[in-house]
């Protein structure tokens, strides 16, 4: 708290008490994944919904962190957990169509 004077130059002075409380400020530190490539692999019979891998980042900040998968997964034989991180089989399979995925996922916070 302080307080605030206003004059108008003739003698006369208003106060008033000001209160100030500081809100939580932008999210200026990004996420960080706690590795920086993950490697794994999956089987061709592997069902859908079957869990691939967990990711884990953390913000510094502690915010919440949000994934994505932002390329390799045209497809879309993969589905991330926005909340969780957990990569998962959303399509069926065939390594004779292709044998190697290499998804990026971007965190954000």
């Amino acid at each position: 708290m302080f307080c605030l004077q206003a004059s108008d130059g003739g003698g006369r002075v208003a106060q008033r008490i000001i209160e100030v409380n500081v809100a939580d400020g932008p999210n200026i530190k990004s996420p960080v994944f706690t590795q920086l490539v993950y490697n794994v692999g999956v089987s061709e019979g592997a069902s859908v919904g079957a869990e691939v891998i967990t990711m884990e980042a953390k913000d510094p900040e502690r915010k919440p962190v949000v994934y994505d998968i932002v390329s390799g997964n045209e497809l879309k034989h993969f589905t991330i957990g926005s909340h969780s991180g957990v990569l998962s089989v959303n399509g069926q399979l065939d390594r004779e169509d292709l044998s190697r995925y290499s998804l990026v996922i971007m965190k954000a916070f």
